[in-house]
């Protein structure tokens, strides 16, 4: 469902030992029922097909970029600091 959310999509989620679900592109749940070991388990339901741009689709991956940028720095730093001591 966080993919739903994240890129702005309705999804629909199979499961074989779980929860059949339809979502919308917020996350609510519209459809969802328990699979049943053995039978043949199905769910309908009406959701919007529009693409919504999402703060995530808009910007991409710069906190991911920043979170590796900012690791490299921190492990970087203490030989640097050590290189400047006398």
């Amino acid at each position: 469902m966080l993919r739903a959310v994240e890129n702005g999509f309705a999804l629909a989620r199979s499961a074989r030992n779980g929860l059949l679900t339809l979502s919308d592109n917020r996350g609510r749940i519209i459809a969802e029922t328990a699979t049943v070991p053995g039978r043949f388990v199905s769910i309908t339901g009406k959701v919007n097909v529009a693409h919504e741009q999402t703060f995530y689709t808009r910007t991409g991956d710069w906190f991911a970029r920043l979170c590796v940028a900012m690791f490299v720095i921190l492990l970087a730093f203490p030989f640097l600091a050590r290189s400047r001591s006398p």
